[in-house]
């Protein structure tokens, strides 16, 4: 099989996971990888054919080479420091430059900001310290059963305030534990404060979940569904790096109009932010960017709103239209693909021309996929019916779209007038919609 040249040798390959780093070229995998399809003339494939870039193609019968570095063993060193959000926009830049391994987390209601600062050392360096992030080992049951029914009281009792106030205990314990870092193996207290340092290995995974035993769903990992706990949305954007200072901005003044509306986000651990090159992939980042990840409830009936809705889903249409975010392939509700085909330009055609070529029969297509990339309208990918905009299966237009009966009406966004939001409003305007639909 031919090969490709090796990576750079500054080439760091970050923590492994997506969006790990910005340091140095070479950091997704998929920019290292030769695709090479057997030769119709030669029945043993022997002669290939190198499909470039990157493996742009949905072909079953394409081999794949991917070339790796191997690096010596190495540790790192973690630590959290907590600072107020005042100006750290303008901090982003630096950091992501500064570090090999980072991230950082913002409790946009708490109004503070998390760096993870994360770098290396010599495998020499004492520490045994390890990673069981606090989200993904198992919890009692019960406790998770009672955090949702907690968190779905106060959407039932319109208490944006009583999110807050949880937020911050659940803040203040998630630091004090050390968000799931062990540094005290073998005693009861498992942390004892940062930096944690241990092998590169053992901090990179994280979460117990994978091996907890069995135990009759005494304990459950939260997204476990016999236990009732975690059910969520998520919205993941990648944000290229000299538009992020402008959505942060365009994100506190809706805070400020709104101060007590997106603390519903540090239930789950805040705004998390981490950092990514520009990558050569047909559907890779265009440019060196910064990934957002926002989590947030989900009601367990489709028909029922949230609260404080309109100003989430206006971070939403912020995040992917305005300030023209890439959306995650995985993590988006069905509006968030919507314009994909012209973020990315040439690319889409580029792609579709490898898939057309390679995956004739469409094997690896579907609709909503057809869709997203433009072979399609886009009455595949979002549908216009009542209560479309409250499960992110369109942007609202109209009244029906949201919730009318329960209050919640179809309005501009509060900063991004472009956006189009559900919003609960008082009786009098609600009655005048309910008219105004009628007719």
């Amino acid at each position: 099989m031919l090969g490709g040249p090796p990576p750079p040798r500054d080439a760091r390959w970050g923590t492994g996971g997506p969006s790990s780093s910005r340091w140095a070229p070479g950091m997704p995998a998929i920019d290292y990888t030769k695709c090479h399809e057997p030769s119709t003339s030669d029945p043993h494939g022997r002669h290939t054919r190198v499909i470039p870039p990157a493996c742009n193609t949905s072909n079953a019968l394409v081999r794949m080479q991917v070339t790796l570095q191997l690096q010596p063993m190495f540790k790192r060193s973690i630590a959290q420091r907590v600072v107020e959000d005042a100006g750290f926009e303008s901090t982003l830049e630096s950091f992501a430059s500064a570090t090999e391994f980072g991230d950082v987390s913002w409790y946009v209601g708490r109004r503070r900001v998390v760096y993870k600062d994360d770098a290396r050392l010599p495998i020499t360096a004492p520490g045994k310290g390890k990673n069981d992030f606090a989200g993904f080992r198992p919890q009692p049951s019960i406790i998770l059963a009672g955090i949702r029914t907690s968190e779905e009281l106060l959407e039932a009792t319109d208490n944006s305030e009583g999110k807050c106030d949880l937020a911050k205990v659940r803040m203040t314990t998630l630091l004090a534990t050390g968000s799931g870092y062990q540094n005290n193996e073998g005693h009861l207290l498992e942390f004892t404060g940062f930096p944690v340092i241990g092998n590169h290995s053992d901090l990179q995974a994280s979460g117990s979940c994978l091996t907890g035993k069995e135990d009759g769903v005494l304990t459950a990992c939260g997204w476990d569904p016999r236990v009732g706990g975690l059910f969520y949305h998520q919205t993941a954007a990648s944000i290229s790096l000299p538009n992020i200072a402008a959505f942060i901005a365009d994100v506190k003044k809706l805070r400020d109009l709104r101060p007590y509306s997106l603390c519903g986000l540090d239930l789950y651990s805040g705004l998390l932010m981490r950092f990514v090159r520009a990558s050569t992939a047909y559907l890779g980042k265009t440019s060196d960017s910064v990934d957002i990840d926002m989590t947030y409830l989900r009601s367990r009936d489709p028909m029922d709103p949230r609260l404080d809705e309109d100003v989430l889903e206006e971070v939403e249409q912020m995040a992917l239209f305005k300030h023209g975010g890439l959306p995650h392939w995985g993590k988006n509700r069905h509006v968030g693909f919507l314009g994909v085909r012209e973020k990315y330009g040439t690319r889409i055609e580029q792609f579709v021309a490898a898939m057309k070529k390679y995956d004739p029969e469409g094997l690896f297509s579907s609709p909503w996929t057809d869709a997203v990339l433009g072979l399609q309208k886009e009455s595949q990918l979002v549908v216009d019916r009542k209560g479309c905009a409250l499960e992110g299966m369109c942007i609202c237009s109209r009244d029906v779209h949201c919730a009318l009966e329960k209050g919640y009406v179809c309005r501009p966004g509060l900063v991004y007038k472009e956006a189009r939001v559900c919003r609960k409003v008082d009786q009098k305007e609600r009655s005048e919609a309910v008219v105004h639909t009628e007719l």
